[in-house]
């Protein structure tokens, strides 16, 4: 399935699936300006302007976040380069322009030995990556291009790993690696809420579904970022999907709305009342 790339039409809607398109080209919205999951996150946990006025922005975290999922996902492809020991002067500029030129990650010494440890025992630890991975039915970095039947609104996503069966009684499902501090349930639990990784896996299987490649499930690997490098694998339930599944949909209807009248705001009142917190009030009384 790897280097395929087909395009079909779903009823008036067409579907387009690029399972080699590099992530450069998938990120530029001259070429695929369809909303993705970081889109609707953002509108979701700021605003419609800032989604609208954001730039993209590549730091060491993006990086080892890239160098990870690459040395998890795809090691095959030896897509990360070690680098020099720091980011300082032209060994730097000139070892990163040639990773750059090759399509590769570069990170310094230290962080691409991380990334290693990381990817080392993830593998070690979590069975359930390994079998996934290294099934055959296994495909990285899919790009799937649609509509939106409910809004109207394009859309696209990018599956850090999809498990494709060849036998129809077998489910397809999503993984998607999440580099973390604390890959512990009550710790990720959070995360999940503060970063609306729910809404992202909502967004994930919509589009699946649009595109005619319905999965039910998808489950988010927790790596943490330190020895011992522990990974936990995690799934929303089927109430907690359903909610997450309601607030996309609602945010993907804002975001055409905004994309049809040009109207793209912030929604706050032009003076905020900032309030007494309700548990401090008592507090009052004692002055």
């Amino acid at each position: 399935m790897q280097g395929a790339y087909l395009k079909h039409y779903r009823g008036s809607t067409m579907t387009q699936i690029e399972y080699n398109l590099p992530d450069y080209e998938y990120h530029d919205k001259a070429i695929f300006p369809h909303i993705s999951s970081s889109d609707a996150k953002t509108v979701l946990s700021k605003s419609l302007l800032h989604w609208a006025g954001q730039e993209r922005k590549e730091s060491n975290a993006f990086d080892m976040g890239k160098g990870a999922h690459a040395m998890i996902l795809e090691p095959e492809k030896d897509l990360v380069v070690r680098g020099p020991a720091d980011r300082r002067g032209s060994k730097w500029k000139d070892a990163k322009a040639k990773a750059e030129k090759e399509g590769k990650v570069i990170l310094t010494e230290k962080d691409y030995d991380t990334c290693m440890a990381m990817a080392t025992n993830a593998f070690m630890h979590c069975d359930f990556l390994k079998e996934t991975v290294y099934s055959d039915a296994f495909v990285a970095e899919a790009s799937i291009f649609t509509t939106c039947s409910k809004t109207g609104v394009d859309i696209k996503v990018r599956p850090d790993g999809l498990i494709m069966p060849k036998k129809k009684t077998d489910e397809p499902y999503i993984i998607d690696i999440k580099t973390t501090q604390d890959a512990s349930p009550e710790a990720f639990h959070r995360e999940i809420r503060r970063y609306n990784y729910d809404v992202q896996i909502a967004f994930y299987l919509h589009t699946m579904w649009e595109a005619g490649l319905p999965c039910k499930t998808m489950y988010l690997i927790a790596v943490e970022k330190n020895a011992p490098y522990v990974t936990t694998v995690h799934e929303l339930s089927e109430l907690h999907l359903a909610h997450a599944h309601k607030r996309m949909l609602a945010t993907l209807e804002k975001i055409g709305n905004a994309m049809r009248t040009g109207e793209f705001t912030t929604d706050w009142p032009d003076v905020n009342q900032v309030f007494l917190p309700a548990w401090m009030e008592d507090e009052v009384d004692a002055f």
